[in-house]
């Protein structure tokens, strides 16, 4: 079992917590209910900017919804580090 109190212990706040494959498989979740459908989808990265999720995500073939600049650049930025 993991030590979560250990974890917030040794690290200082804010702590940001990420499970890659809950969010893989939630992806990989909505993609199967599209599938067999025109539909791409797209991450807001107003939601979460953390380039390791985006670069998850660009892995997963997923779309970027931005609304600015700086996020069209994060989200350039996030295809160009690809998760393994």
């Amino acid at each position: 079992m993991f030590n979560y109190e250990e974890l917030f212990q040794t690290h200082k706040t804010p702590f940001y917590l990420y499970d890659f494959d809950k969010i893989k498989q939630a992806f990989l979740n909505y993609k199967e209910a599209f599938k067999g459908r025109k539909s791409l989808i797209c991450y807001a990265l107003k939601a979460n900017s953390n380039l390791s999720i985006l670069s998850l995500l660009a892995h997963l073939e997923s779309g970027a919804d931005c609304v600015s600049i700086g996020e069209i650049q994060i989200g350039r930025a996030s295809c160009r580090e690809r998760v393994s």
